[in-house]
């Protein structure tokens, strides 16, 4: 049997586990435009683990639903691109947040950036040819 000392070690470890689960799921949902079940699956990750990003992924959800957290949402992007200068989905956040003010150059910046930083994020790269085709750049 594990001793008492190990056992708060392998309850993290699992935790971490079950919130990188809730993460991938809710980017698979948000990926697909499911915003509810996105933002249950990013609740879930943020009762199990305080972390910058995932509090970010579930503001960006809300605020994909409605409620009024754009400067909220802002703000955490910014210090989180301090903290993690190489995260992409903080300038993918901030380019829909751009988008959403009127300032299309500097969201298709932020779309591009994202991008090049995670080509996994087929959104951000989807978003930055549309907005470029828009803008005629």
């Amino acid at each position: 049997m594990a001793s008492p000392a190990k056992r708060p070690s392998v309850i993290a470890q699992r935790r971490r586990l079950v919130a990188e689960t809730a993460l991938r799921n809710g980017r698979a949902h948000l990926e697909a435009g499911r915003f509810e079940p996105a933002a249950r699956e990013f609740e879930r990750a943020c009762e199990l683990e305080n972390e910058p990003e995932l509090t970010l992924h579930l503001t960006f959800v809300r605020w994909r639903l409605g409620d009024a957290l754009g400067e909220t949402m802002e703000r955490d992007a910014k210090a989180l691109l301090r903290r993690e200068p190489q995260n992409a989905f903080a300038p993918y956040v901030l380019a829909h947040r751009m988008m959403d003010q009127g300032e299309d150059e500097k969201a298709l910046k932020a779309f591009r950036r994202a991008a090049q930083l995670d080509p996994t994020l087929r959104d951000a790269e989807r978003h930055a040819r549309l907005l470029a085709s828009r803008l005629k750049k």
